[in-house]
């Protein structure tokens, strides 16, 4: 009877574990569709129209049930295999959300700029593109030293090998995206220069590239 009991008990624990869960996503999702959305709509500054558009506070709420099944677990989940699969599973989720959201974020950034007249100067996409990058790295390192119970900088240490083995693999790819960046740090195209390819007998301004 007493393992019934316990058992019983267990149970209870896991399911008020997930009806925490499941209410703390339903009261970000009321905020951020409810009042968030009216105040956004109801302001007059751009950019928060800008970061509803691109879905950058639907993203982030997406942290807070996952942040909920983190704290709580050490309270009401007994099991110690539960237990360490809820937190590294919780962890996996708000690492994937804080990338979907920066993301976001990023795009936001890219497109607030583009509409103004800085963009017609110096490209920006590039740089965001190295951003992106940059997150996914990080977070993709983050989740396989969670997996494997390993400090991130035992991974990097041992990232070097196939670090040389992906710059020879991808050399001509590398070289062509820092080149991209290159010249749009540099500013050597602008709008309406003329590119020349005599090789190709070809002859065309960047705005035609751009369209």
């Amino acid at each position: 009877i007493s393992a019934c009991l316990v058992g019983s008990e267990m149970c209870i624990r896991d399911r008020l574990l997930l009806c925490l869960a499941w209410l703390s996503f339903r009261l970000v999702r009321v905020l951020l569709t409810g009042r968030l959305t009216r105040l956004i709509f109801n302001s007059k500054n751009t950019i928060d129209d800008e970061l509803h558009e691109h879905g950058v506070f639907r993203r982030i709420g997406h942290i807070v049930p996952a942040m909920v099944i983190y704290l709580c677990s050490s309270v009401l989940v007994q099991d110690p295999i539960l237990y360490t699969a809820l937190q590294k599973i919780a962890i996996i989720y708000m690492l994937v959300a804080a990338v979907a959201a920066s993301s976001a974020l990023l795009n936001t950034i890219e497109d607030i700029y583009n509409a103004s007249e800085l963009a017609k100067r110096a490209p920006v996409t590039g740089f965001i593109q190295v951003g992106k990058l940059f997150v996914v790295i990080v977070a993709g390192l983050l989740i396989i030293s969670n997996l494997l119970d390993k400090s991130p900088l035992l991974l990097l240490s041992g990232l070097g090998a196939v670090t040389a083995i992906l710059l020879l693999l991808f050399k001509d790819t590398i070289l062509g995206f820092v080149a991209g960046i290159q010249i749009a740090a540099n500013r050597m195209v602008n709008t309406g220069d003329w590119v020349e390819l005599p090789k190709y007998c070809l002859l065309y301004t960047s705005d035609a590239a751009d369209e």
